[in-house]
């Protein structure tokens, strides 16, 4: 929570949600932990978005109390859904980055061709 705190103080309210970039991450190959694998001290980090409503305050208020109380948040949509279906299977017909890259962009080119029907009342 320590983290979260400071990292909401280096954050520039004018940036909006954060971008997340790996090549941001720093690592350490000689670490003992999953935790340690990262080197913090070089890595910018940012306070995530489902506990931004919560004020600093009471963040370090819960670490020291008990649990975070975070409300029910689905995983994912029926849109989300549709994308992992739609990559797994481009993964099993085609090989390589590019490829299968070029195979979902054309998918969805196709896809936004057709006429769409945006009500049930567009059925009748």
């Amino acid at each position: 929570m320590q983290k979260i705190v400071a990292a909401r103080k280096d954050i520039d309210a004018a940036e909006g949600i954060r971008k997340f970039s790996k090549s941001s991450i720093k690592l350490k190959f000689d670490a003992e932990s999953y935790y340690d694998f990262i080197d913090w001290d070089y890595t910018k980090i940012s306070p995530p978005q489902l506990l931004s409503s919560i004020s600093s305050d009471e963040l370090l208020e819960y670490a020291e109390r008990g649990p975070l109380p975070i409300p029910p948040v689905p995983c994912h949509s029926q849109t989300v859904e549709g994308v992992v279906k739609d990559v797994t299977r481009v993964f099993t017909k085609v090989f390589g980055h590019d490829a299968r890259h070029e195979m979902l962009v054309c998918a969805e080119l196709s896809r936004n061709k057709k006429p769409k029907l945006e009500a049930k009342h567009s059925y009748t």
